[in-house]
């Protein structure tokens, strides 16, 4: 994007509880909105992206409590999102340690792996483990950015 160019506006769902709000991206201007899905969206883009944000402590309460719920959402995004992307605030490697995690949990790391390998070819959601929220935050801006590079040149 040029200098002269218009920012892009990027929805925040009106839920998300610790939005990021993109303040070293100069291209990006947010607004609160309702999302029927995910975290984060382009305004009159929805059907084209839409990012579902996790904490590896949000990661290991779908897949122990919330998951049925979870799949009807990820369901949701394939029906009608042509990007979907589930960005997580850790490593892979920290679902394997014990200690990364905040809590005590009972939920053996061979079943989130296999629930997120699941999940991606069901449901076609592209998983990215940005390894902390600083730089989830980078990566969210640059796929919102390049996303909407992408669809006004169609």
């Amino acid at each position: 994007m040029g200098e002269k160019e218009n920012k892009i506006t990027v929805i925040v769902d009106t839920r998300e509880q610790q939005p990021y709000h993109f303040k070293k991206e100069k291209y990006i201007q947010t607004i609160k909105q309702k999302l029927d899905a995910g975290d984060y969206s382009l305004k009159g883009s929805t059907d084209k992206i839409i990012i579902e944000r996790k904490t590896l402590n949000d990661l290991f309460g779908i897949i122990g409590n919330g998951r049925e719920r979870f799949k009807r959402e990820l369901q949701h995004l394939k029906d009608n999102c042509e990007f979907p992307i589930l960005l997580i605030e850790g490593n892979i490697s920290d679902i394997f340690d014990k200690y990364a995690l905040p809590y005590e949990s009972k939920i053996h790391p061979n079943s989130v792996i296999g629930s997120l390998i699941s999940w991606s070819v069901k449901f076609g959601i592209q998983i990215i483990f940005a390894g902390n929220r600083i730089r989830a935050e980078l990566i969210a801006a640059k796929y919102l950015i390049k996303v909407n590079e992408i669809i006004t040149k169609k």
